[in-house]
């Protein structure tokens, strides 16, 4: 199994636990986690030359999760969010193509 896959799996776990109650501290694990695997993929998307539409995306998530300049959204915009992405994570490791 490819390490973007498995990633990209492990990710999509995180983004689904983050819509029930969890302490403090899990969300912040969480912004680092989104951050480093959008970023990973992002580079794995630019290095095989896939389309540019997941570059750009995972460039945005990783924007938006990043953990040194957090943006805040209400608790109710954050679990939609963290659901889409959950979804979408889940989506491309299940559908994630070698392009070499």
């Amino acid at each position: 199994m490819n390490y973007v896959i498995s990633s990209s799996y492990f990710c999509s776990a995180l983004l689904a636990f983050a819509v029930f109650p969890m302490p403090y501290g899990y969300y912040g694990l969480l912004r680092f986690c989104v951050t480093a695997v959008a970023i990973y993929c992002a580079y794995d998307a630019w290095k095989k030359k896939a389309e540019s539409y997941y570059l750009i995306g995972f460039l945005f998530i990783a924007v938006l999760f990043n953990p040194l300049i957090p943006v805040y959204f209400d608790k109710t915009i954050w679990a939609g969010i963290d659901v889409i992405l959950a979804c979408a994570f889940f989506w491309f490791g299940k559908n994630y193509k070698e392009y070499e």
